[in-house]
């Protein structure tokens, strides 16, 4: 029985980490690009999302590299 719930304890803590992963980010000329953001999130302040915490715009960033590339 303790066999048991040790498994079934094992895969309750796996299972959000394997929801959780994201494929691997896109990487443009050696910059890596942060995932694209939730409109609705994104655009619900004017800061919007960064989540790799540069100062830009996820959205922006993105952007930026479009043009480049």
């Amino acid at each position: 029985m303790t066999k048991l719930f040790y498994s079934i304890l094992f895969f309750a803590l796996l299972a959000p980490c394997a929801k959780s992963a994201d494929p691997l980010p896109a990487v443009i000329h050696g910059h890596r690009l942060p995932p694209e953001p939730d409109p609705k999130v994104n655009n619900a302040t004017l800061l919007g999302v960064d989540v790799n915490h540069n100062g830009v715009r996820d959205d922006v960033e993105r952007w930026i590299c479009d043009l480049q590339g």
